[in-house]
C-alpha cells in the first residue's frame, strides 16, 4: 500500500484529492470529470471546476520552451531545481551533482525524441534525479554547443559563487557523469565506443575482426585531462566539447565507464546470457534447447526477497528482461541454476566476475577491493580462451576501468544509471498523446513541483507495520524483515544465520527478532575466493536448531536471500545493500 505523507489528515480534502491526481499519474480529463461529480453529489464540499486550478498548473511553465529549427528546448535550470529541494534541508551544506545525459524514444510508433539532462545529490537518495533540461526532436542534438551551453554556463558559475539558500552559501561540485556509452561519447566529442580508438580511459588500440572492432585485454597507457586539453588525442578527439568550461572538472576521470547498469548489467552479465542461450559466443558455451528450459523453470521457481521487486523470467523472455533483473540473475540466481548447465571453464570464468562485482558493489566490502580488482582483470584475460578473441568488446575491456572508478568514487552502487533511467520512465507516463509532448511533460513536471510531493517522504526508521495480518520490520526503507519464507533469514556479525519467529516492538523504536539458528553451515564454493569472505553459505534446511534465541537490530550483519538448492539446503546469499558493520 501506497505510504501516505505525514499530515494527511490535518490537510484539507482538495489537498488531498490533489495528492491522490499526482501520485497517481492521473490525466486532466478524468480529475475534470471526478470534479464535476464531487461538486453535484457533495455539496458540503468547495472544490476547484477544473484539474488546472485543482493542480496549479502554472501558465509560465512553457514559456523557457525555444525553437531551433525543426527541435525544441526546454532549460530549467540547476538553480531552480536545487532551490526547491534544499529549502527543506537547511542543514545541507555541500551539494555534489551526478549528471545524466541521455535519449529516450517517447512513443513506440513515433521518431520523436527527448535528450534529458537529469541531475540528482550524491549521498541522499530520498531526493530523486531532478530535470534539468529537455531537448524534443526527431535526432539526437544537432549542434553539441547549443545544447550543452546552458548548463556548462550555470555550472561554470554555481561552483564559483555557491548557491545562495537558507541563508546560507551551498557549495555547489560535480561529481561525476553518468551516461551510457553513445550518450558519453557524444557530450565528450570523441570517437564512439566501439572505433579503434574509442575507449575513453585508455589509450589501448582495437582492431577490427569479424565485423567487430576487438579490444586488447590489458589496459593501455592512461588518458589524462592536461593532455586531453592540449590536444593530443588526435584520433580519439573529433571536437571540442563545452564541458571543458566546467572549473573542477576532470574530463577524463569525471565522465565514468564504470556505470552498473549499463557496463556490468545491461552489458556484460546480458551478453554472457545470450551467449549461453543463443551460441553467439561461440558454440563451446551454448546451452541446448533442453537446458535452456531446465534454466528457465528453475528460474521461474526461485523466491527472492520483498526488496527484489522483478521475479525472475524464462530465458526465452531474455530480450526483454531489464537490468535489474540482470542484477538480479548476477548475484542472487546464478549460484542455483547455472554450473549444472555450463562447462566447469565457463562456471569458474562467470564466479570471477561474480565475486569481482560482489566485492565492488558494497562499502563494507572496501578491505578487499584490491582482491576483487585482480579477479575481474584475470576475467577478462580469460575471456579469450573462454569464448575467444572475437568477443572482446568494449564492454569487457572497460571492465579493466572499473577497479580505478570505485577507488576514485565509491562503490559501484553509487556509480550507476537505475534512478536516472526510472526518472526517465515516469517522464515518459506524463505524456498522453502525440501533439506538443514537450509542452505536456513541462506543464506535469510544474504541477508536480508545485504540489512537493517528487520526493521521497521522511520516515523514522526502524518501524513496524502491520501488511495483511503480520509484523513487518524496516530497519530502513528498503530493508525488511517478517516471518515470511522470502523475509525471515537473516546473518549475524558473529555469523550466525537466523531465520525468524517472531519480532517484537519493545519500546518505541527497540524492537527484539526472535528466531532459530541454523547449526550446520558450508561455504558454496572455495575458487577464486572462499564464499564466506562474501557472506555466502549452504545451509542444510534440516539443521534449523529447535532452540529460539533473541536478537537486537544492532546484532545484523545483512539480510540473505534464501534459495532452493541441491540435496535439500539453502544457498543463503546477502542481499548486498542491507551489509551493515
Amino acid at each position: 500500500m501506497e505510504a501516505l505523507p505525514d499530515g494527511l489528515d490535518e490537510r484539507s480534502f482538495e489537498e488531498c484529492l490533489k495528492y491522490w491526481a499526482i501520485k497517481t499519474n492521473q490525466t486532466h480529463r478524468a480529475i475534470n470529470m471526478l470534479l464535476a461529480i464531487m461538486r453535484k453529489k457533495v455539496s458540503s464540499v468547495s472544490l476547484p471546476r477544473s484539474a488546472k486550478s485543482l493542480l496549479k498548473t502554472s501558465r509560465k511553465a512553457t514559456s523557457k520552451i525555444v525553437e531551433i529549427g525543426e527541435t525544441k528546448y526546454w532549460y530549467n535550470g540547476i538553480k531552480n531545481s536545487l532551490l526547491h529541494v534544499l529549502r527543506s534541508r537547511p542543514s545541507l551544506y555541500l551539494v555534489k551533482l551526478n549528471i545524466n545525459i541521455d535519449g529516450m524514444k517517447v512513443f513506440n510508433a513515433s521518431t520523436i525524441n527527448f535528450w534529458s539532462v537529469l541531475i540528482n545529490i550524491h549521498g541522499h537518495p530520498a531526493i530523486n534525479p531532478m530535470p534539468v533540461a529537455i531537448f524534443s526532436a526527431e535526432k539526437k542534438p544537432a549542434c553539441l554547443i547549443t545544447f550543452l551551453t546552458p548548463l556548462v554556463e550555470e555550472l561554470k558559475d554555481l561552483i564559483t559563487n555557491g548557491l545562495l539558500t537558507n541563508e546560507h552559501i551551498v557549495d555547489v561540485s560535480v561529481r561525476a557523469f553518468i551516461c551510457d556509452s553513445p550518450a558519453r561519447a557524444f557530450i565528450k566529442g570523441v570517437m564512439n565506443f566501439n572505433a579503434k580508438h574509442g575507449c575513453l580511459k585508455c589509450e589501448a588500440e582495437g582492431f577490427f575482426e569479424a565485423n567487430t572492432t576487438v579490444f586488447p585485454t590489458v589496459e593501455g597507457v592512461r588518458r589524462t585531462d592536461a593532455k586531453f586539453r592540449q590536444g593530443e588525442y588526435i584520433d580519439h578527439c573529433k571536437f571540442a566539447t563545452p564541458l571543458l568550461e566546467i572549473p573542477n572538472f576532470d574530463i577524463v576521470e569525471d565522465v565514468i565507464v564504470a556505470d552498473r547498469l549499463h557496463l556490468i548489467d545491461l552489458g556484460i552479465m546480458k551478453r554472457l546470457l545470450s551467449g549461453w542461450k543463443d551460441g553467439t559466443l561461440g558454440f563451446n558455451a551454448k546451452l541446448t534447447a533442453q537446458q535452456v528450459n531446465e534454466v528457465s523453470e528453475k528460474l521461474k521457481q526461485i523466491i527472492l526477497p520483498s526488496e527484489i521487486h522483478r521475479k525472475q523470467r524464462s530465458l526465452l523472455s531474455l530480450a526483454y528482461w531489464k537490468g535489474s533483473e540482470l542484477s538480479s540473475f548476477l548475484h542472487y540466481s546464478s549460484l542455483v541454476s547455472l554450473e549444472e548447465h555450463v562447462s566447469k571453464d565457463v562456471f569458474q570464468h562467470f564466479l570471477l566476475l561474480f565475486c569481482s562485482v560482489t566485492l565492488f558493489s558494497s562499502e563494507y566490502y572496501k578491505k578487499y577491493w584490491s582482491t576483487a580488482k585482480s579477479m575481474l582483470e584475470e576475467f577478462v584475460r580469460q575471456y579469450e580462451h573462454v569464448y575467444g578473441r572475437r568477443y572482446i568488446t568494449s564492454n569487457v575491456h572497460n571492465l579493466l576501468h572499473v577497479s580505478h572508478e570505485v577507488d576514485r568514487f565509491g562503490p559501484l552502487s553509487s556509480l550507476t544509471a537505475y534512478p536516472f533511467e526510472n526518472q526517465l520512465g515516469n517522464l515518459k507516463r506524463l505524456i498522453r498523446h502525440g501533439y506538443n509532448i514537450l509542452e505536456q511533460a513541462v506543464n506535469r513536471l510544474s504541477e508536480i513541483e508545485e504540489a512537493g510531493y517528487e520526493h521521497k517522504l521522511h520516515q523514522h526508521y526502524p518501524m513496524m507495520k502491520m501488511c495483511a495480518n503480520r509484523k513487518q520490520l524496516f530497519i530502513d526503507d528498503n530493508f525488511i524483515l517478517d516471518c515470511t519464507r522470502k523475509d525471515s533469514f537473516f546473518l549475524t556479525k558473529s555469523n550466525q544465520i537466523v531465520k525468524i519467529c517472531d519480532i517484537k516492538q519493545i519500546q518505541g523504536s527497540h524492537f527484539e527478532i526472535f528466531g532459530n539458528e541454523y547449526v550446520s553451515k558450508s561455504n558454496r564454493f572455495t575458487q577464486p575466493i572462499v564464499s564466506s569472505v562474501i557472506n555466502i553459505y549452504v545451509v542444510e534446511k534440516n539443521s534449523l536448531s529447535n532452540v529460539t534465541s533473541q536478537f537486537n537490530i544492532e546484532a545484523i550483519k545483512c539480510k540473505l536471500a534464501a534459495l532452493d538448492y541441491k540435496n535439500a539446503s539453502y544457498v543463503m546469499i546477502p542481499i548486498i545493500h542491507t551489509l551493515r558493520e
